[in-house]
């Protein structure tokens, strides 16, 4: 029960969901998961409403390339779901570990 308060918030009818409060999507996949399967799982992310947007995946080449990420926020950017106040929170894991980003609605990428 409490897992389902923190992910969606229901009216007084326990059965009629109100709000989603978090989408996370992972891919981590190997060799070429930089490509269309990030893409993919993304995509389902902007598609889906809710207040905070999470995206985790392991680089498939085990290399730090930022560009994905500007990529990412390109994808974002481009597409008629996204709002203003959006926030999508990014996680990749690189050979160096752990690197994390905060989307905001207007396509702004700030590292954490």
């Amino acid at each position: 029960m409490a897992v389902r308060r923190l992910l969606a918030r229901y009216g007084e009818d326990p059965d009629c969901l109100n709000e989603v409060v978090l989408i996370l999507e992972c891919e981590w996949g190997g060799a070429g998961a930089d490509s269309g399967r990030i893409r993919d799982h993304f995509h389902k992310l902007v598609a889906g409403r809710a207040r905070v947007r999470c995206m985790i995946w392991k680089d498939g080449n085990g290399r730090d390339d930022p560009a994905v990420v500007e990529w990412l926020a390109g994808m974002m950017g481009e597409s008629v779901e996204t709002g203003p106040d959006d926030l999508y929170l990014l996680a990749r894991y690189t050979a160096y570990g752990f690197q994390y980003w905060h989307l905001c609605g207007s396509g702004t990428v700030y590292p954490m």
